[in-house]
């Protein structure tokens, strides 16, 4: 008798588990679902960050295209990638090579001087400060 009730509440304490176990799996599925939702977004935003850019790198900014960003009045800022690092060196007089998207012994260097210029700190990383200052020599 006593072994029956210890296997009932065994029994009891696997189902409920498994249950438990189940509602946590649908829950985080449904996280999933959302963050997915949420990347989505961001991916549409970012390619209208990209056809604003090309509008204006293109001399076409004025074509009345929807140019929205999620109710914000202005386009995002541009991100720092290595050609824009690159292309914003040059500009600025730091960086004579090839602008080919490889942050090389060229571009460290160019990166450390621009930084020692401005009285950054220098560890040849194009962090928010340093972006911030060399980001403008890209118009």
């Amino acid at each position: 008798m006593a072994s029956r009730i210890l296997a009932v509440i065994v029994l009891i304490f696997f189902v409920s588990g498994c249950a438990t176990t189940g509602t946590r799996k649908t829950a985080q599925a449904g996280d999933g679902a959302s963050q997915i939702a949420s990347l989505e977004a961001r991916v549409a935003d970012n390619e209208r960050t990209i056809d604003y850019l090309q509008a204006q790198l293109s001399g076409k900014g004025s074509s009345g295209a929807d140019y929205s960003y999620s109710g914000k009045s202005a386009p995002p800022q541009v991100a720092a990638t290595p050609r824009r690092i690159q292309q914003a060196l040059q500009n600025a007089g730091y960086y004579e090579g090839n602008i080919d998207g490889k942050i090389g012994r060229l571009s460290l260097r160019a990166i450390k001087e621009f930084q020692i210029d401005k009285g950054l700190k220098v560890d040849g990383v194009v962090g928010k400060e340093t972006w911030a200052k060399l980001a403008a020599y890209l118009d």
